[in-house]
């Protein structure tokens, strides 16, 4: 059975961005202002555990906030910024609704929050498209390990082998291939830089990817 995963943030929805602002907006709102590229380092491409461990490292005050509650916070930075922008991604959108279509089994991969998860598929307005959908917390380690994709398959009953990843930066490549499935990369313009070479396929719209339903 043929089935494809999807990241989220940058693949789905324009939003590592956003992510990476809202993030220096918290910590900034905490009393630790951070530069831009410092951000970026942490939040691209990686899980919510990953970041949270890399800020409290950095700040051992904040180890007093829960991940939860961290996460919590950034939301709402998150969300104003979202509000004043179109976030969707409209290559992707077209072909996961070319996916569903066809009876193909899809899930979401992602290291937001299974509630974040949620929130932008509603804003794409694609959340029926999937089958399942796997968050930070619901497995142990973030890309570039290939914990949530190998989740993924086995929420979708997909052999490994049989499963096409879709991703935007270079971790989340580096985890489909330890997943041992193909990897598509999405490469948008005016994004930041990624080594996405490890790819099957480089395309910068993902509605060009062709697939056969069968």
């Amino acid at each position: 059975m043929r089935a494809y995963l999807f990241d989220l943030d940058g693949t789905i929805t324009d939003t590592d961005v956003i992510w990476i602002d809202a993030l220096a907006d918290t910590l900034a709102a905490l009393g630790h202002p951070v530069p831009t590229a410092w951000t970026m380092e942490i939040v691209y491409g990686k899980a919510w555990s990953s970041s949270y461990a890399r800020i409290v490292e950095r700040f051992p005050d904040l180890a007093s906030i829960p991940s939860d509650e961290l996460a919590h916070r950034s939301d709402a930075f998150f969300k104003a910024r979202v509000a004043a922008t179109d976030v969707r991604i409209p290559g992707t959108i077209a072909l996961i609704r070319r996916l569903a279509a066809a009876g193909a089994p899809c899930a979401v991969a992602s290291g937001s929050t299974p509630s974040q998860i949620e929130d932008a598929l509603a804003i794409a307005g694609v959340r029926d498209c999937f089958r399942a959908i796997v968050g930070s917390g619901e497995y142990e380690r973030g890309k570039p390990a290939p914990d949530c994709f190998l989740l993924a398959a086995r929420k979708l009953g997909a052999d490994p082998a049989e499963c096409t990843v879709f991703e935007d930066s270079e971790a989340g490549v580096a985890a489909g291939r330890a997943a041992g499935m193909r990897v598509v990369a999405l490469r948008l313009p005016d994004h930041p830089p990624q080594d996405l070479s490890a790819a099957d396929l480089v395309l910068d719209d993902l509605s060009k990817y062709e697939f056969d339903p069968a």
